[in-house]
């Protein structure tokens, strides 16, 4: 049986002048991943290496940057073909992101999951490597209906490929039984996955072997 090796498309600002790389840089990315405007938080922007390949419904990428500062605001909304879900994993550096009145950093090898449906910020203040998934929204809401809704309460998280349900987000769960949470706890023998922030979170959305 053969196998079909997926070559990636890369780009790589280098070529041009340093005074132009960081306007080469997003357009690379409004072309390339959605619309966007960037900043640099820094003395200049000298570095940006972007490599990609697609599978359906899915755009796997790897970023290696200098510090930068990506805004999607209202008014990139309206593009067409932006109706995706970004899933960043920071690899050297954390990095910080604000979406819907809340904040979060990522430590390298976390991930989370942003819907491009809204405006948010990303700061990354080092140079620094990720690996990222676009993933279309009909595609990830196959898997997850409920995704918007569970992202946008803070309901989900994603980590290590697998997209888990934060138990104690939810005031109620429970009640049905009369247990609370850390009683559950208590009386689970099972070992916990290491990639669970809570031992009772449960998985939506497991990685494919």
């Amino acid at each position: 049986m053969n196998q079909v090796l997926l070559k990636p498309r890369t780009i790589d600002v280098a070529e041009f002048q340093v005074s132009r790389r960081l306007g080469a840089w997003t357009d690379a990315l409004n072309e390339n991943w959605y619309a966007l405007d960037l900043t640099s938080p820094g003395n200049g922007f000298e570095q940006g290496r972007f490599g990609f390949f697609d599978i359906p419904g899915i755009r796997f990428g790897a970023i290696d940057s200098d510090a930068m500062n990506v805004f999607r605001r209202r008014e990139h909304l309206g593009h067409s073909g932006g109706d995706y879900y970004f899933l960043p994993i920071p690899m050297r550096d954390s990095i910080a992101l604000r979406q819907a009145g809340r904040e979060a950093s990522l430590e390298p090898g976390d991930m989370t999951v942003i819907a491009t449906a809204d405006t948010y910020q990303y700061q990354q203040e080092t140079p620094n490597s990720l690996v990222t998934l676009r993933v279309d929204g009909p595609t990830m809401r196959e898997r997850i209906p409920m995704i918007d809704d569970l992202v946008a309460k803070d309901h989900a998280y994603a980590r290590d490929g697998h997209v888990l349900f934060r138990v104690r987000s939810y005031k109620e769960y429970g009640a049905f039984s009369g247990r609370s949470v850390d009683d559950m706890i208590a009386g689970a023998r099972v070992e916990v996955a290491p990639y669970k922030e809570d031992p009772m979170d449960f998985v939506l959305w497991k990685p494919s072997d």
